[in-house]
């Protein structure tokens, strides 16, 4: 038992040091704006929050990371919808993780997830997004989400869809009025 615990600590203890290790070498935004992007589309509702963030040129030498919450639901209960994945294109991006957000009523990867159903209505499952990018000087960049899923009345009759949303990443130059 003693080994188990032991074991489970040092775990514990090299995800801590790997993420304040992330955290060290890519610069998270300043500011974000344009709280949220919405759209029900085939019955099913996407929101993407925030938009816009806006990050200082210089602050890290790796590059930069752009944190969005993903939140999909169906409208109806009875209607079906599975979501395929997602990908982040029209920036420089290093790489991409997706993990269930901690307010996610049930912890769900987003690979082929089926929106569900509690209580007999249906229920948000959320997602965070963090997209690694680098940029080789000032200005505004123009990445895209777009989310792959298949939605319809039911899985027979469904139908696979693509949703694109697009954010805005402003990199510039440091405020020199210190």
């Amino acid at each position: 038992m003693k080994k188990i615990i032991t074991a489970l600590l040092a775990v514990i203890l090299v995800v801590g040091i790997a993420v304040t290790a992330v955290a060290l070498v890519y610069k998270n935004a300043e500011e974000t704006a344009g709280s949220t992007a919405s759209a029900v589309v085939d019955r099913v509702n996407f929101t993407f929050a925030p938009t816009q963030q806006r990050f200082t040129l210089g602050e890290s030498e790796n590059g930069y990371v752009a944190e969005v919450l993903f939140t999909a639901e169906k409208t109806e209960p009875d209607f079906y919808a599975v979501l395929h994945g997602l990908t982040v294109s029209g920036i420089n991006s290093v790489r991409t993780e997706i993990a269930p957000a901690a307010d996610s009523p049930l912890n769900v990867p987003l690979a082929e997830a089926i929106l569900p159903v509690v209580d007999g209505k249906p229920a948000a499952l959320q997602w965070k997004i963090l997209i690694y990018f680098t940029a080789g000087g000032s200005g505004t960049f123009s990445p895209e989400i777009t989310v792959d899923f298949t939605s319809g009345v039911k899985k027979e009759a469904a139908d696979r869809h693509l949703y694109t949303v697009p954010l805005t990443f402003i990199v510039s130059e440091p405020d020199n009025a210190e």
